[in-house]
Formats: C-alpha cells, structure tokens, sequence
C-alpha cells in the first residue's frame, strides 16, 4: 500500500484583501503553492474504502465506490463486518446480495483492483487504516432508519463528523450511466464552505464533470457583497487551475438553506452529487431544528451527497 497522503481542502476568511495560503503556524504562503498542491494530488491515486452490510443500500455504496476509484485510478476496498461480530452465517437476501455485487464486479471493475475485508472493524480503525493506505474517500449508503440497512441517519453522522476523509453516502439508488458528470456546488455565506470549491474541483479535473455554482441572491447589501467575495473565489482559483466548465446560477428569491435548495434543483441540470460541508459548531438554533444537513443524509430520493468536515490542519486560502 501507498503511504498516506489525502487530498487537501482550502477555506478561505477575509483579511487585508490578499489572497494568500497561510499554515497554521501563520506563515504566509503564495496561492501558487495551492495550486501545486493541487497538481501533485492530481498524479496520486486515491483509493476508495466503501462499507457494505450486504443489503441493496450496501450494494449500492459499493457500485459508486468502484466508479470513484475508477475515477482518482486506486483501489476499491470493500468493507463487510463493520460494526459487527464475525459472522458464522449469512441471510438467504445477504448470500444473494453478496452474489449480486460479487458479479457486478467481475463484470465491471476491469482494471481496477478491489479487495473485500471480511475481519470485522469499527469506525476507529477504519480511520486508521485510511491514514496508512491512502484512503481520499469513504462509500457508505443510508436510509432514514436501520430497518433497511446498517447506516441510518444517527449512525451515519456518527460516522461522518470524526472522519478526515470526506464521506460520499448514497441510498438505494444504482449509480445512472452519467453519474458524478454534474456536479452541484451550493455556496452560501459561511466561509468554511469554500472548501468545498476544491473538491468539486477534483471531480473537473479528474473526470471531465460540469460544476454548477448555486448561490442566492440577498437583498441587504452586506450579505450580498459577502456571497459575491465567495464567487470571485471560486472563479478565480478556477481559473488558476483551468478549470473552465462551470455554471454559475444565481437563486431568487433568498434560499436559506442552499445544500438542501441543491436536491430540488439537480434534476434541471441532470445532476448526481452533491458537495456539502458538516456542521461541527452548532448553535442554539441548530440544538432545536437540527443541523442544514439533517435531511440530506439518508435523503428518500437516494441522491449522492459528498459530505466534508473542516480540517484545522489543513492551509488557510485567505482574502
């Protein structure tokens, strides 16, 4: 196995109106070193860990597993025991269901490796063991409750929000032929969310897929020249990294939770993910409704959703 190296995240903050990449340690940067930063995980090959229970969800995490590690060129490791003691048994429905995925890739993986860890694992050694194999993407699929699959909800955020790798989870949907090809990237005013300007970076750049930039309209002049500033960003560090194919729309009227609008809005442009940012800092408001992304995990349509946490590690993009 290769040794750990993950796809880094950029936010950015105000601050003297420069763009610079800063360290933690405060040490000013050029923003050119993001971009090779950039071009030097572009020759790595990332590699995908997906998580099965053997049910038609966990099938599906597997299928679109196969595809993003077709698509960063790593391997596909698949995860049957998790969070479970070995099994001396399986189901009729999970002997059938591992048969399914068992064909589906022999027939699909083609010259992708994959591997299936059957010794049972948990949460924290899957942390781990991304750490130490070069592991740039988690597959899991999740339904509202545990009656379908291993992965409801609570579970699923309970697995999220430790994770330094960013989390795709989808449903019980089959990946469709033209999936990841759009990709849809809501911004709105925190600015911890342009992180999420650079990993819908990498799908451009390693797969050829369209962006489309959602953002709404405000009508107090502060708020919007708030929300402007994050758009320059993005159009700028695409246009650094050549990354020309992107759509920017511009929602009216106001849309106060934009990673949610962005299901309601996929089928316009023929969308199949997602990219949103986990809440960590939840506020009183947040305690009582719940967080933006409540209803997205597990969502009942099945769509993909890429969930990234904030990194403190990582570089600083200022503005």
């Amino acid at each position: 196995m290769e040794n750990s190296s993950q796809i880094q995240a950029v936010y950015v903050q105000k601050r003297s109106n420069k763009r610079v990449l800063m360290s933690m340690t405060k040490k000013k940067l050029p923003l050119q070193h993001i971009l090779k930063n950039f071009q030097m995980e572009e020759k790595k090959k990332l590699n995908v860990a997906a998580i099965t229970d053997f049910s038609e969800h966990g099938t599906n995490a597997v299928r679109h597993g196969l595809l993003l590690a077709k698509i960063f060129g790593g391997e596909l490791m698949i995860f049957s025991n998790f969070r479970v003691k070995k099994r001396e048994f399986k189901s009729v429905f999970q002997k059938e269901e591992e048969r399914k995925m068992t064909e589906f890739l022999q027939k699909k993986a083609e010259k992708t490796k994959f591997t299936v860890i059957e010794e049972p694992t948990d949460a924290k050694s899957l942390y781990s063991f991304a750490e130490a194999n070069n592991v740039g993407l988690f597959v899991i699929a999740a339904a509202e409750t545990d009656k379908e699959t291993y992965f409801s909800r609570k579970k699923a955020f309970s697995f999220i929000l430790p994770s330094r790798q960013p989390v795709l989870v989808t449903g019980s949907v089959p990946p469709p032929e033209n999936c990841f090809k759009n990709v849809l990237l809501p911004l709105d005013l925190r600015p911890q969310n342009k992180e999420k300007v650079l990993w819908a970076g990498y799908f451009n750049r390693f797969y050829d897929s369209k962006i489309h930039i959602l953002y709404s309209h405000f009508d107090e002049q502060h708020l919007q020249h708030e929300i402007d500033l994050i758009i320059a960003f993005a159009k700028k560090l695409y246009s650094n990294l050549e990354i020309t194919d992107y759509e920017i729309h511009k929602i009216t009227p106001t849309v106060d939770n934009m990673d949610k609008y962005s299901l309601s809005f996929a089928p316009q442009v023929a969308a199949t993910l997602t990219v949103i940012l986990m809440t960590h800092n939840r506020s009183l408001g947040d305690l009582i409704l719940g967080v933006r992304e409540k209803t997205l995990i597990g969502n009942t349509q099945g769509f993909p959703v890429l969930c990234i946490n904030e990194r403190p590690d990582l570089y600083v993009l200022c503005t």
